[in-house]
């Protein structure tokens, strides 16, 4: 016979990575890789059938009423409403990605200091991975979050609840080692700098050290351009932000929504594009966007609205930028009472934007009043509902 009918049964799958398999640059660079995917999945979202996985910019982002629910889960419902239960699973999955992003992070950086040990910023980077998980887990959920670790074997070593204020100071000491591991010249050096110093600026605002957040963002000169950015392509899964507004019709942008109730849409401002659903406004950006009311038509009668910030499946997402570099120098400028500076960064990121004039130019477009600017540079993309009710300023 030509084939073995005993063989096909005893096929070993090869499912489960052991650490033996780790021991070389690719693997590193692997592990460093798949560090960032976490980024990727629990940021911009992860795909799957109904999935609540959509990521904690999502959920963020409705707690701050920048986004509504639209759809018929009530964990979704119960976000919106600020009424979550503890039998949440969509929250449970969101603190999981979090911790998952911080241990990828963490299990890459030995392996590479072994396996890749003139490339430094590698390390830097996952140092910030891990701060940046630290910094989201307090921003976003309540005091008494357990920061567990692995020992020396990968076994868990369950840690402590924590106040936000004890993750908080972590997460600064993380990004203080990402920045030891960025010495000048390396390849990522300059890039590990720049989102360091955005987030451990980002995480003294939050515990509110102003004169530190000054003082760290001033450190390193962080180009107004600078963007960290996830991709996303067909083959590796939608951008699942455009997933669930645009296409599943689940989310749906805010508009004068809740207590905060901001005007998303009514300010027709330009760096918050948004359309109504179907309409050839949506269709200059995508052609295939046909949807016109919420899933199941859970929303009812209204106009059912579509962000434009990533206006197809594949767009990017920028995890931090330079443009939030500047919002943070310019709340410190207006803490401290130096309204010129303040004003001088405003006009610093309105010049990036050519339909606007700078504030006292008789020509060109104005920012709608109601709208306020850090609250539209960064809607639906830090992950801070916290930024979102700083913003005391239009």
């Amino acid at each position: 016979m030509a084939c073995n009918r005993d063989k096909i049964l005893t096929v070993t799958d090869p499912d489960i990575i052991n650490p033996s398999n780790l021991g070389s640059a690719e693997a590193a660079e692997a592990l460093r890789v798949g560090a960032l995917s976490r980024v990727s999945d629990v940021t911009g979202g992860l795909q799957g059938s109904g999935s609540l996985n959509e990521g904690i910019f999502h959920f963020s982002g409705v707690v701050a009423d920048e986004w509504r629910s639209t759809d018929t889960f009530v964990q979704r419902d119960e976000a919106d409403s600020r009424s979550i239960t503890d039998a949440n699973t969509a929250m449970t999955l969101e603190a999981r990605g979090l911790h998952r992003t911080r241990i990828a992070a963490i299990q890459a950086i030995p392996v590479l200091k072994q396996f890749k040990p003139n490339n430094v910023s590698d390390v830097g980077q996952m140092y910030w991975v891990r701060g940046w998980a630290e910094m989201t887990l307090a921003e976003n959920f309540c005091n008494g979050m357990p920061i567990s670790s692995l020992d020396a074997s990968n076994n868990i070593v369950y840690g402590d609840p924590q106040t936000n204020v004890q993750i908080y100071t972590r997460a600064i000491a993380t990004f203080d080692t990402a920045l030891q591991n960025a010495p000048a010249g390396d390849a990522r050096a300059d890039t590990v700098k720049w989102l360091v110093a955005i987030e451990k600026a980002r995480v003294q605002l939050d515990l509110g050290d102003v004169t530190g957040a000054g003082t760290t963002i001033s450190a390193v000169a962080v180009p107004d351009n600078f963007k960290f950015t996830m991709f996303y392509t067909q083959a590796l899964g939608d951008n699942q932000i455009w997933a669930l507004n645009n296409s599943a019709g689940r989310w749906m942008p805010g508009n004068n929504e809740g207590i905060v109730g901001l005007n998303f849409f009514s300010a027709n401002d330009p760096r918050v594009p948004m359309c109504i659903g179907g309409s050839a406004a949506c269709k200059t950006f995508d052609a295939n966007q046909t949807r016109t009311t919420s899933f199941d038509n859970n929303f009812g009668p209204g106009t059912f609205l579509v962000q434009l910030n990533w206006p197809t499946r594949e767009a990017d997402i920028s995890i931090a930028t330079g443009t939030e570099a500047r919002l943070i120098e310019a709340e410190v400028a207006l803490r401290t009472g130096d309204i010129a500076t303040w004003l001088a960064k405003l006009n610093q990121l309105r010049a990036n934007f050519p339909t606007f004039k700078q504030v006292g130019d008789s020509a060109g477009q104005r920012l709608p009043a109601g709208l306020c600017r850090r609250c539209a540079a960064c809607a639906r993309r830090s992950g801070n509902p916290g930024g979102s009710r700083r913003s005391a300023f239009p």
